[in-house]
């Protein structure tokens, strides 16, 4: 099967079954908790197994230490017995998940027809629309969670961002790419009215590629763009970052400053160099098989951290980082540097800019959300894997003409 046609597919299959319809086909049978694995697993196997098709080796040379370094992971969450190797293998595969999204679809870059690119976008504004309906209409009590306002929020983001990607860039195509997010004001959450903010920025007053970020242009830039994201989220920003830190003992805190606090005296103090081990903290894993360090560092007496109440035990990206300790913080800045000088690459205008929207989403939503880890969060990763992967084709698509274009700005 051809990369096109396979990604067309995966791609159709993700966005109703692993976003828009998640809540509702979970609750109908527990075997589709699993269903963003086996999508996973497809797009693994269809890229290993036509590896030697894949000529770019920086990025397999990348993915090899990648998964080796994760392997040593394993194996350190084994030495070091914080919690069961059950749930070491359980994060395993949950933690792999962004990073193989994305490695195996910047490599298969794949290339979607305009016949492809229909089909895809008629499937998200169908799955947009059918649950925001469903939510509205209180039809349906499986639909009504509290994943909901993320789900909107990130499906309105996902699609705008795919149409702005699929058209040719024009005024109109970037007003129909707002108006379609816009709906994602729906969600009530405050962390994608900050996104919002920073779409807006991007799409229509970004020029140019952002090549330096220590001139004093960019830095005025970049302070006025923070200090709007932070006008519109600050209610709950103020809540779990200003006043919730104002505590002084952790157990009388809120479930996610607490975790926060915790994870930093986990990296720089206790678990040096390597962190305290998969499965054991700020995870599904840490969740389902119930953490140790959520008794030794007293948090299991605080409301949604304890056995029998756990829903906020994974509430945000950044504190799993305390599993891989200071080393893995840095590794983890490492990758993304990288990528943002992978980004810089990226000729065509379109594809810049969804790159770029990509990582300052899961920046953004990584404070506050854990859809980095889950089914949810895999589009960005598609999305950034297929504007890397662009990067192949930018002799045979671009020119010279485009090129000197962009020399220009």
């Amino acid at each position: 099967m051809s990369v096109n046609k396979f990604y067309t597919i995966f791609w159709v299959l993700y966005f109703p079954i692993c976003l828009s319809f998640m809540e509702i086909i979970h609750r109908i049978d527990k075997f589709y908790d699993y269903s963003d694995e086996f999508l996973t697993l497809g797009l693994v196997l269809y890229t290993f197994l036509s590896y030697k098709r894949w000529k770019e080796k920086l990025i397999k040379n990348e993915l090899h230490l990648y998964i080796a370094l994760m392997i040593f992971y394993l194996l350190w969450a084994f030495v070091i017995k914080t919690n069961t190797f059950n749930a070491a293998l359980l994060d395993f595969q949950q933690q792999v998940r962004p990073y193989l999204i994305l490695y195996c679809t910047w490599l298969i870059a794949p290339r979607f027809t305009n016949k492809q690119k229909k089909i895809i976008l008629w499937v998200m504004l169908f799955s947009y629309i059918a649950h925001i309906l469903i939510i509205f209409s209180g039809g349906m009590s499986a639909a009504l969670s509290k994943e909901n306002g993320t789900i909107v929020g990130q499906m309105g983001m996902m699609f705008s961002m795919s149409y702005y990607l699929f058209h040719k860039k024009s005024k109109k195509n970037a007003w129909i790419a707002l108006a379609i997010v816009t709906l994602g004001l729906l969600s009530g959450k405050s962390k994608f009215f900050g996104e919002y903010v920073v779409f807006i920025t991007i799409l229509f007053f970004l020029k140019g590629k952002i090549r330096r970020i220590t001139s004093l242009k960019r830095i005025i830039q970049i302070s006025l763009l923070v200090i709007a994201v932070l006008y519109f989220t600050w209610t709950k920003f103020n809540v779990y970052y200003v006043e919730g830190f104002s505590e002084q003992q952790t157990e009388q805190m809120m479930a996610r400053p607490a975790t926060y606090r915790t994870a930093i005296r986990i990296i720089f103090k206790d678990y040096l160099p390597f962190g305290s081990g998969l499965g054991t903290f700020a995870t599904n894993a840490a969740a389902v098989h119930y953490s140790p360090l959520y008794f030794k560092y007293r948090l299991n007496k605080i409301w949604g951290l304890s056995p029998d109440f756990n829903s906020f035990l994974a509430d945000a990206f950044y504190p799993t980082l305390a599993e891989f300790g200071l080393v893995g913080v840095i590794l983890f800045i490492v990758f993304w540097v990288r990528r943002w000088r992978n980004v810089k690459e990226i000729m065509d205008d379109r594809y810049y800019k969804v790159a770029l929207m990509c990582m300052i989403c899961l920046a953004l939503e990584s404070v506050a959300d854990t859809s980095y880890l889950s089914g949810k969060g895999m589009g960005y990763f598609m999305l950034l894997g297929m504007c890397l992967g662009s990067i192949k084709y930018q002799p045979k698509i671009e020119g010279k003409e485009l090129e000197t274009k962009q020399e220009r700005r």
